[in-house]
This record gives structure tokens, C-alpha cells and sequence, in this order.
């Protein structure tokens, strides 16, 4: 990937709305959301994830395959007994990308979602932890 492409990925992730569809919390990335907070706080989550399955390696994929791997997903965190809650990535109305469906979920470790996530090819991943702002953690930085 080169240099241009990667700080546009970067400018669209942190362009990036995600919505938690119900309660409805918008949260971005180096924001602080006193919404997202108390939710965190009322919930007992410590730790967790933005995750989606669209869109593998930064490249669009139709809806068919979009929703098949979404289901995927889901599968993957129901089998682990994760909490997540539905949710949408909006990007930047002049953005290419369209909406992503994914999950907020709660993770044990920063480690645990990047391994979810790279299993479905995803280049990156927002992360948070209560009392700290959400930040994006590029999947290949890990070692994934």
C-alpha cells in the first residue's frame, strides 16, 4: 500500500462515526463520549472493540458478501459468550465508503480483538477501555 493510500485509510477511519445502534451512542476515535462512558460504567465493560467483518483488506465487497461475513462474526462472538451490541460505521459523507454493520464488543484483551479482526481481514480495529479515549489499532502492527 502506498504512502497516499494509507493516510486515506487513516483520514476514513478517523472520519469515521460509529454508532451503536441501541442504546444509541456515536463515538469517534480520540473523542471523549460521556454517553459511551456511562454505558461502559452501567454495563461493567472494562475493555472493547469496534469489529466488523465488511469490506476484508480495505476493499469493497458486494452486500451479499458483506452480510455473509457479518454473520460470521456474529456467530464467533455468540460462541465465546461475548456481550456486543449492534452498530454502524458512517463515513464522512464525501467519503467512497458506504456504511459498514459490525459490533461493539466487549473483549478481554486488545490482543483477543485483534485476533477476531484479522480473522476477517480487517486492517484495523477501534479499541477502547473505560476511562480512556477510543483509539484505532492497526491490525498489521501486530503481527497479525
Amino acid at each position: 500500500m502506498s504512502n497516499d493510500s494509507f493516510n486515506d485509510l487513516v483520514k476514513a477511519y478517523y472520519s469515521t462515526i460509529y454508532r451503536i445502534i441501541k442504546p444509541r451512542i456515536e463515538l469517534k476515535p480520540g473523542r471523549i463520549c460521556p454517553q459511551l462512558d456511562l454505558f461502559l460504567e452501567e454495563n461493567g465493560i472494562d475493555k472493547w472493540a469496534v469489529i466488523t467483518a465488511f469490506n476484508p483488506n480495505s476493499r469493497h465487497q458486494n452486500d451479499k458478501l458483506n452480510d455473509h461475513a457479518t454473520r460470521r462474526l456474529k456467530k464467533r462472538l455468540d460462541e465465546a459468550g461475548k456481550r456486543y451490541r449492534d452498530l454502524v460505521a458512517e463515513a464522512d459523507p464525501d467519503s467512497p465508503w458506504p456504511p459498514e454493520y459490525g459490533f461493539f464488543a466487549e473483549v478481554s484483551t486488545l490482543q483477543e480483538a485483534v485476533e477476531l479482526s484479522g480473522d476477517f481481514d480487517q486492517k484495523a480495529i477501534v479499541y477502547g477501555e473505560r476511562g480512556v479515549l477510543p483509539s484505532i489499532v492497526w491490525i498489521a502492527s501486530l503481527g497479525h
